[in-house]
């Protein structure tokens, strides 16, 4: 059975994400009703796909990092719902986050090491 649909255009760089909705065959956000254990298959017929995130309907995050890029040695990040962006080089106890920015849009140049973001 088909649930719906996911109909992305291209971000313009490999390695830069979207966060796409399912739809329908009407172009209508559709709703899942999961619950217990499911199994849920998705097929993509090709591009740079990273995961899948499944949201409650009930209420949208306040604070969403929207999009991930590398490009010309620099990294973007966008998020919405506004708050601060933060990172820390590490998700072992304990966390020291640091605040990067307010304004939705955040760039830095990318390093050679591991660096972990949220939004808050």
């Amino acid at each position: 059975m088909t649930l719906g649909k996911f109909n992305a255009p291209t971000s313009g760089a490999w390695g830069t994400d979207n966060l796409v909705q399912m739809k329908d065959n009407g172009g209508n956000a559709l709703a899942v009703s999961l619950s217990g254990v499911q199994t849920v298959r998705f097929n993509a017929d090709s591009g740079d796909f990273d995961y899948l995130l499944f949201a409650p309907s009930a209420a949208t995050p306040s604070k969403w990092i929207t999009s991930v890029g590398v490009a010309g040695g620099t990294v973007t990040i966008k998020w919405i719902g506004g708050g601060t962006l933060q990172s820390t080089p590490s998700l072992t106890p304990t966390i020291t986050w640091t605040d990067l920015g307010t304004g939705g849009t955040f760039n830095e140049p990318a390093g050679p090491t591991a660096k972990f973001y949220r939004a808050r």
